[in-house]
């Protein structure tokens, strides 16, 4: 018997970011990032792929600021812990492995379908922060092995996976 063998492609799956609005239905917002439809019966696996390319991938430029946002970083520990679900709150802890000037903190909420979503920031209370975009925290002169605490309040009143991803702002 020979041996066959055969060629697969593999392509690798980018979901399109989206900034959860607080104006959005709680039910919708729970069946958006859960995989069900508006009218509570479960979505396509994979149709949120077909959105339409002219879609930005990121925060638009206009609604982040002028900074610019560079690599990812992960060497950068953030840690959200829940504390009051029904109002959106968690605390966040801070922690980097080298000093940083400047780093970005985006809040982003992660789906049964490991998709992500952007979450809007209600409120916060974090030192040296500010509001850089409606989902991500400016940060700024941040000390090597400093732990930086705070509580921030987000847009969604569930029980959620909330996470942060951090990245380096230059200029």
């Amino acid at each position: 018997m020979a041996n066959l063998i055969i060629k697969r492609a593999i392509k690798k799956y980018n979901p399109k970011r989206k900034v959860l609005s607080a104006k959005k239905k709680e039910t919708q917002v729970i069946g958006d990032v859960f995989g069900e439809g508006s009218d509570g019966s479960e979505k396509v696996r994979g149709s949120e792929r077909r959105e339409s390319k002219g879609e930005a991938h990121q925060t638009p430029k206009k609604s982040r600021g002028v900074a610019k946002r560079g690599a990812e970083l992960t060497d950068v520990n953030v840690r959200l812990i829940e504390i009051n679900p029904e109002i959106g709150e968690y605390r966040i802890n801070i922690q980097s492995a080298k000093n940083r000037k400047r780093l970005e903190i985006e809040f982003q909420v992660t789906g049964e379908n490991g998709a992500h979503e952007n979450v809007g920031i209600m409120s916060f209370t974090l030192g040296n922060a500010a509001l850089l975009s409606d989902s991500s925290l400016l940060l700024k002169d941040v000390q090597k092995n400093q732990v930086i605490s705070g509580i921030i309040k987000v847009g969604f009143n569930a029980r959620v996976r909330l996470g942060g991803k951090t990245y380096e702002i230059k200029g």
